[in-house]
């Protein structure tokens, strides 16, 4: 029961903790690619923003799973260690990947690398701090 909570509680605030750094890195940073480049993008009107916070709720559930299942030694520590190697995995495939067949710029997907980065790494820190029992 308490281990159900933690789990929970670290999806939640994982994403509350993503949908502030997608402000922060798509709202704020690169609105002016995003402008420069709405060729790209759908309209605002045409985004699905429910699919996006389903997306964001079930990907920061599969994080803590990962962490649950994989991780032996439940610190922040390992946490954190487990995002910056989700991070890069994401990152280099998002970023890079996209910008090698998209006619994204190079800001964004320097900027997309490193929010996935901060993202994933925050996460690991949540889950690690939250998450301490092993799954039985």
């Amino acid at each position: 029961e308490n281990i159900m909570k933690q789990r929970l509680i670290a999806t939640a605030l994982i994403s509350v903790a993503w949908s502030a750094l997608d402000f922060l890195f798509h709202g704020v940073l690169l609105m002016g690619e995003y402008t420069a480049t709405a060729s790209l993008w759908r309209p605002v009107a045409e985004m699905k923003n429910g699919m996006m916070t389903l997306v964001t709720v079930l990907t920061a559930l599969v994080f803590v799973l990962i962490y649950c299942q994989l991780i032996k030694e439940k610190t922040m520590k390992n946490g954190i260690k487990l995002g910056g190697f989700i991070g890069l995995l994401v990152g280099i495939g998002m970023s890079l990947g996209t910008y090698s067949y998209m006619p994204i710029t190079i800001k964004i997907a320097v900027v997309w690398f490193i929010a996935v980065m901060v993202k994933y790494i925050v996460s690991g820190a949540i889950t690690g701090y939250l998450v301490k029992k092993e799954i039985s």
